[in-house]
């Protein structure tokens, strides 16, 4: 009996403990409250005065901040922005765990969703555009999706991942300038470039950044297929293509658009809708060639596609 009681204890300590929420990092050394308590002992105002100050050590009855004690002007200013540093860091880490620990509530995770979405769709072509637009709707409308989840945890460890790095690369530049001389770099200007990591601690901001970032990306690799299917494929069809689109990429602008429309191809049209708004010349041939090369597989198809375009290339076959 004693055995059974014990065991039943244990298992509502278990239930219970399933109710409270665990954290995702250990307790820091320092508390975040310290750590910017101690830098409020060290007030903007106070440490500019001290850093400009003429002499290095403290007069009688004098005690830092109002002076450096032995500090040179160098060496002060990288004690105090370490400490201005320190500070912020502290906060950071105490708003990216508040933050991590509020993407489990569904609200706020459909909100991340939502911006993620949104901050993409305004960057993308006009066919992602709606897509992601309409995703939006879906996630706002109905918040109770199990995938949704699973994807707010991602989109949250790239949103982070896009802070800590816009972050280190500004602490970068203020390491660069602590090697300068205080003449060259001073007290005001660091305090102002801590002011400027802390400024990377925003979520629209990374959202703009990962979203521009993964376009890029995109678009990166969509040259990269237009480049591979410029180089001609082997086959009888090989040659006759390569001229066609060589005429093809002759004509001017507006002949281009012809073209487009004569072929009339719903997945063409979708290609050069994703290219956005006014698309040059260029970036139009190259969806066309890639179209070529994906659909016209068959000299009956060849010979089809020649004939469409005879007005323009003035060519009745190749």
């Amino acid at each position: 009996m004693r055995q059974a009681r014990t065991l039943v204890v244990m298992l509502g300590l278990l239930a219970t403990a399933g109710c409270t929420s665990l954290r995702g990092s250990a307790e820091p050394v320092i508390p975040v409250r310290d750590r910017v308590n101690y830098v409020a002992t060290y007030p903007e105002d106070t440490v500019y005065k001290t850093f400009f100050a003429l002499k290095d050590n403290c007069s009688s009855g004098e005690r830092p901040p109002v002076c450096r004690d032995g500090l040179t002007r160098v060496q002060y200013r990288n004690m105090i922005t370490a400490l201005y540093m320190s500070s912020a860091d502290a906060r950071y880490e105490e708003f990216r765990t508040r933050l991590s620990q509020e993407a489990k509530g569904t609200a706020f995770g459909g909100n991340i969703a939502i911006l993620l979405m949104n901050g993409i769709s305004v960057v993308s072509g006009n066919e992602a555009r709606r897509a992601l637009a309409a995703g939006s709707a879906v996630v706002a409308g109905g918040q109770a999706s199990v995938s949704k989840d699973l994807f707010i945890d991602k989109a949250l460890s790239a949103v982070l991942a896009s802070m800590d790095g816009a972050r280190a690369e500004a602490k970068t530049r203020i390491v660069e300038k602590l090697r300068l001389s205080a003449e060259q770099y001073s007290l005001p200007e660091a305090i102002a470039d801590v002011r400027r990591v802390e400024e990377q601690a925003r979520l629209d901001q990374a959202i703009q950044k990962l979203t521009s970032t993964a376009v890029a990306d995109a678009e990166e690799k969509q040259k990269k297929l237009d480049v591979a299917y410029m180089v001609e494929l082997q086959g009888p069809l090989a040659t006759r293509k390569g001229a066609l689109l060589r005429d093809i990429g002759a004509l001017d602008a507006a002949k281009i658009d012809e073209v487009i429309k004569a072929l009339d191809d719903p997945q063409l049209d979708a290609s050069i809708t994703a290219l956005g708004a006014s698309p040059d010349k260029d970036a139009k041939v190259g969806r066309i060639r890639v179209w070529v090369h994906q659909n016209i597989l068959a000299e009956a198809k060849f010979d089809e596609t020649v004939a469409k375009l005879a007005p323009l290339t003035g060519k009745e076959s190749y």
